[in-house]
Parts: C-alpha cells; sequence; structure tokens
C-alpha cells in the first residue's frame, strides 16, 4: 500500500532537519509496506533527497554515513518494529546504467547489507504491482542494482488481480 510518511516536528525532528537539509522543498517520502513471507520491508519509492556515489556500494556508504536518520525515521518505533527493514529505491548508478532501478538496503543496528533476498522481493513486488515497472504477465522482466552488483529479476504476474505471484532474483 503506497502512503505518505509526514515529516513532523517532534518526533524524529533530527531526521526532519537532515531530510530538510537535503532536499529543500521535500515534505513527505512515499513509501510501500510490504512483506515477504511475513518478513516486513517498507520500500521508500519517493521523496528521497539525491544520494551521490558513482556505484551502488558509494550510495549505500552515503546512506550509512550522512542518512541514517532516514532509517531511524523509518524503522524504528512508533512507525517501525524490531523486525522492520527499509529498501530505499533509487536510480541506478553510472556503474550500472542499464539496470532499471538501484536499491539500498537499510535495516536494524545500523546494517545496511549488500544483498537481502527478502528485501528485493519486496522491491520487486513492489515497483511492479505500483506500476514503477510495468507489469508484463505471465512474466516481468527487469534488473535491480544493489551494492552487491545487478540482479535480474523474473517476476510472475496475474493479469486480472494485478499481484505478482512469484519472483525469482539471479545475481
Amino acid at each position: 500500500r503506497l502512503r505518505d510518511l509526514p515529516m513532523r516536528r517532534g518526533v524524529a525532528h533530527g531526521a526532519r532537519r537532515a531530510f530538510a537539509s537535503r532536499s529543500a522543498g521535500a515534505r513527505a517520502l512515499q513509501v510501500i509496506d510490504t512483506h515477504c513471507g511475513g518478513e516486513p520491508a517498507r520500500v521508500v519509492v519517493g521523496g528521497l533527497p539525491r544520494v551521490p556515489g558513482a556505484t551502488m556500494m558509494e550510495m549505500r556508504q552515503h546512506m550509512m554515513d550522512e542518512a541514517d536518520d532516514l532509517r531511524l525515521l523509518l524503522i524504528t518505533e512508533p512507525r517501525g518494529y524490531p523486525c522492520q527493514n527499509v529498501d530505499y529505491v533509487l536510480p541506478p548508478s553510472a556503474a550500472a546504467p542499464d539496470a532499471d532501478f538501484g536499491v539500498v538496503i537499510g535495516e536494524q543496528n545500523k546494517i545496511y547489507p549488500a544483498f537481502s533476498g527478502h528485501n528485493l522481493i519486496c522491491t520487486a513486488t513492489a515497483l511492479v504491482e505500483t506500476g514503477m515497472v510495468p507489469m508484463v504477465a505471465p512474466l516481468t522482466c527487469f534488473s535491480l542494482e544493489a551494492p552487491a552488483g545487478v540482479i535480474e529479476i523474473e517476476a510472475a504476474c496475474d493479469e486480472r488481480s494485478g499481484k505478482v505471484t512469484g519472483v525469482t532474483l539471479h545475481n
């Protein structure tokens, strides 16, 4: 489900200030709450500041060093909970210009894995079910650039329901 998380004064005020300083005028993040077999992921599809880096690994490092307040805002109380993760959908880096999207994953305890199967499945599902990647039934194919490299995605789709019914990752 797509929703905006307003950047309010008070709770997570530091994250609000950090976000505002990176993207003047932006007031909301667009997120989709998903899960894969019960493992939750909050997929951020809009409202992020520009993330510098020539590779997705460099973008990951930037998110760790300069924008960790966003991870805290999105996956800790009162908006998140102990097993919540966040997946930042970004443009692909210069190192993988043919990828459809890039993704940086943030988990609890300031962990930013280079690859996570359940997070990539959640991100792929969100991208297809929202139309950010056009659904082509019965199989939608595209690629995501993660810090670990480019992952080819095969999303099995049910055209009638508009739902992804399975995701295969190839890296």
